[in-house]
């Protein structure tokens, strides 16, 4: 029997999860779980609203806050384990969604599923999108299906599966969701791009931040993790101190305690994000451009996993006066195939005469294996 699998997508409010995850199920026969839409179901039960547990979430819920990770997690798990003894194959859209849920429902989704079986995707949208989108969204007052705005169902009354009213949720505000969006721009976003610059040269593949009530965690996967440690954890004290102070500085100062974590990237010409670093690192040696994208591509192509590399330049190369565009590409590189596992990143190069812009695909296979 085809071990089931278990997708994760994750986005800012609007980005389009749930309707991806209709198209999963919809053409892959996975099963979709909707963590606001669980918890909608349990908050606006006829049958459950005086129960002292229920009131109290639905408080929670109606201020625009998230719902304790505690009973969340007791829920989302119920249902997987639920679908995992039927053999289904999940997606969720937006959970896990705080540092508490991830940590107690992962080890056990990875008990019954298997690590291998659960992928993980970031739909990325701005900020315009995101409150254009969720103050226009209403949702079945029947079976909860989220109807997203367009010309065609604007003036849209009541929903096409089941007959049901059309409404919005109390969440689809535009002061909440202008809220939520300004405290991820002015907390969040300002320390990635501080990160970013302050572990330049470190060939960094991913920068996470995640955060609850008590923890404010930063998560840094790096192919030379001992750069960024140093000598007996100096370099982890420094930055630590130099992050503390950066918030400091700029009012984003919090409760939560810092804790920083270094993951080492195992195979680092794998990844799409180094593969560029590299690259970068050469050309602002002042190597020749063809000859750096040439060995790159080499010593990522002789990896077993990578069916196909391309890159792509962009800028005043090789000592010219006009900006051109220079594309390298072995083996495959399906663009338009859902199912392929393509690693993309960009990255930049410094130089006297600007920036050089650098674009690598990766091409490591196909997700999920073909159906007979």
């Amino acid at each position: 029997m085809k071990k089931p699998k278990i997708i994760i997508l994750y986005g800012f409010p609007g980005a389009g999860k749930d309707t991806q995850a209709e198209i999963l199920e919809e053409n892959l026969n996975f099963t979709q779980i909707s963590t606001s839409q669980l918890i909608e179901k349990k908050i606006f039960n006829p049958d459950l609203q005086n129960n002292p547990i229920i009131q109290k979430e639905k408080k929670i819920y109606e201020k625009g806050e998230l719902c304790t990770p505690e009973w969340v997690t007791q829920i989302i798990n119920e249902k997987v384990a639920e679908f995992f003894n039927e053999n289904r194959s999940l997606v969720f859209s937006g959970s896990p969604r705080t540092l508490y849920e991830a940590e107690n429902e992962m080890p056990y989704w990875e008990s019954l599923y298997g690590k291998n079986n659960i992928f993980v995707f970031l739909i990325k949208i701005n900020e315009q999108t995101s409150i254009f989108r969720n103050i226009h969204r209403r949702v079945c007052s029947v079976c909860r299906h989220p109807i997203v705005y367009s010309e065609e169902n604007k003036n849209l009354k009541f929903c096409p599966l089941c007959g049901g009213e059309l409404k919005k949720r109390i969440l689809d505000t535009e002061d909440l969701m202008k809220v939520r969006v300004k405290e991820y721009k002015e907390r969040t976003e300002p320390i990635f791009e501080y990160l970013k610059k302050r572990l330049r040269g470190s060939f960094v593949n991913s920068i996470e931040i995640e955060r609850n009530v008590k923890t404010f965690r930063i998560i840094i996967e790096s192919s030379r993790p001992g750069m960024i440690i140093g000598r007996s954890g100096e370099g982890m004290v420094k930055l630590r101190d130099d992050i503390i102070h950066f918030m400091k500085k700029r009012d984003l100062s919090s409760k939560e305690e810092l804790k920083i974590d270094i993951k080492e990237v195992k195979s680092p010409e794998s990844s799409a994000m180094i593969a560029a670093q590299m690259i970068a690192e050469g050309l602002e040696k002042r190597m020749p451009f063809r000859r750096v994208v040439k060995q790159m591509i080499e010593k990522a192509y002789a990896s077993r996993d990578i069916l196909g590399v391309k890159v792509t330049l962009s800028g005043i190369m090789g000592g010219s006066n006009m900006a051109r565009v220079e594309t390298k590409k072995v083996g495959r590189i399906p663009l338009q195939t859902l199912r392929a596992d393509i690693d993309y990143a960009f990255y930049e190069a410094h130089l006297p005469l600007g920036k050089i812009g650098i674009k690598v695909w990766i091409y490591k296979g196909e997700i999920f294996a073909k159906q007979k």
